[in-house]
């Protein structure tokens, strides 16, 4: 990474790189902004001199955004930070509290009240799409698709895969 910088000499947008010589330089922009950011960043110190400092600062969680400093959300550009516009934050802010109604327990149920022929599909296309699910086994592959829960089936699945739902979950 130290080569890919200095031959670079300049920053992306995952990475800040700068002198250490005379000090610390202010980085509370920088910080927030790869606080902003969904995977974070990294924050590089005296790259030309012989001790080399990495930083390594994570993105908040979604409920924790937008990170501010000096009262101002901060992102990245491949040149740098930039202030966010209000539509950016709106976005940000739109993401915290994001409902998951059908992720919902429905207490009680199993797959047997599902549709086992839409069941049978399901299974059959999720093993199909991902390896990691080929070989597991019905229960397992429904519960890490989120149709099925501990102690129930979820909303969603009852929903999607239920041959009459409204029995269960009427409204």
């Amino acid at each position: 990474m130290l080569a890919e910088l200095r031959r670079r000499s300049g920053d992306s947008i995952a990475v800040e790189v700068e002198r250490a010589g005379d000090g610390v330089p202010r980085l509370a922009e920088t910080r927030c902004a790869f606080g902003n950011m969904p995977s974070g960043g990294a924050i590089v110190l005296g790259i030309s001199g012989s001790e080399v400092l990495v930083v390594t600062v994570a993105g908040l969680p979604a409920a924790d955004k937008p990170c501010r400093c000096r009262g101002k959300a901060y992102l990245r550009q491949a040149d740098g930070d930039y202030v966010m516009s209000e539509q950016e934050i709106a976005q940000l802010v739109a993401l915290q509290d994001r409902p998951q109604h059908d992720a919902a327990v429905i207490a009680g149920l199993s797959p047997a009240d599902l549709d086992g022929e839409l069941v049978e599909r399901f299974l059959d296309e999720a093993r199909a799409s991902s390896r990691s699910l080929a070989g597991r086994a019905d229960g397992e592959v429904l519960r890490l698709k989120g149709v099925a829960a501990p102690g129930g089936l979820t909303l969603a699945g009852l929903y999607s895969m239920g041959s009459y739902p409204q029995q269960f979950a009427p409204s």
